[in-house]
C-alpha cells in the first residue's frame, strides 16, 4: 500500500482517536447531549485528580491545590452513568450519610435533583443530578467541614447556573450561548 493510500484509510480513525471529537460507540458515549461545567472555583480552578472511562460511564475529580490525589479531604465530582436514566438513584448510597434539603426540578427540558447530604465526619455534600436522554449525569461538591453561608451560597450558585446539560446541536437559552 502506497503512503498516500495509507494516510487517506488512516486519517480517519486518527481524527476522532483520544481527541473527543466524536463519541465512542465502543464506550456508549452520548450523542445527543453533553454536560456544560465551567471550571470551579471560577477565579482558581482546581487541578483534575481523578479521569476514569469505562463502558458503563465516567468519573473526573478535582481537587484543590495541595490535596492529597488519592484521598483528597475536599473534591468536585463529574460522574456520566450510560444507560442508567430511568430513575434517579436512591441519594443515600453512602451508609454514614443522610439526607437533608432536597429539590426536584427541570431545566433545559431535563428532569433535574439537587440534594444536600451530611455525613459522619462533618462532611457535607452538595450534588446536582440530571437525567439526559442518554446517561445520567451527576456533579457533587463534598466539603470536609460544614459549609458557611457563603460557601453555601456559592455552591448553590455554581451547580445551579454553571452545571447543565445541552444538546451536541443547536439548543435554546444558555445551550445557545455555548
Amino acid at each position: 500500500m502506497t503512503r498516500p493510500a495509507l494516510l487517506a484509510v488512516l486519517a480517519p480513525l486518527l481524527a476522532c482517536a483520544g481527541g473527543g471529537g466524536v463519541p465512542g460507540e465502543a464506550l456508549h458515549d452520548p450523542y445527543t447531549e453533553r454536560l456544560v461545567m465551567t471550571p470551579y472555583p471560577p477565579d482558581a480552578p482546581w487541578p483534575q485528580v481523578t479521569d476514569s472511562h469505562t463502558r458503563e460511564g465516567t468519573l473526573l475529580q478535582w481537587a484543590p491545590p495541595g490535596s492529597d490525589p488519592e484521598r483528597p479531604a475536599e473534591v468536585l465530582t463529574q460522574q456520566v452513568s450510560f444507560g442508567g436514566q430511568n430513575g434517579f438513584p436512591n441519594m443515600d448510597e453512602r451508609a454514614s450519610c443522610r439526607s437533608g434539603d432536597s429539590l426536584h426540578g427541570t431545566e433545559d427540558g431535563n428532569d433535574v435533583f439537587y440534594a444536600e447530604l451530611t455525613c459522619d465526619k462533618g462532611v457535607t455534600v452538595f450534588r446536582k443530578i440530571i437525567r439526559g436522554h442518554e446517561a445520567l449525569y451527576f456533579v457533587s461538591r463534598s466539603f470536609s467541614h460544614p459549609p458557611s453561608a457563603q460557601e453555601r451560597r456559592a455552591i448553590d450558585a455554581y451547580l445551579r447556573d454553571q452545571v447543565y446539560l445541552c444538546p451536541i446541536a443547536g439548543g435554546i437559552g444558555r445551550c445557545a450561548r455555548r
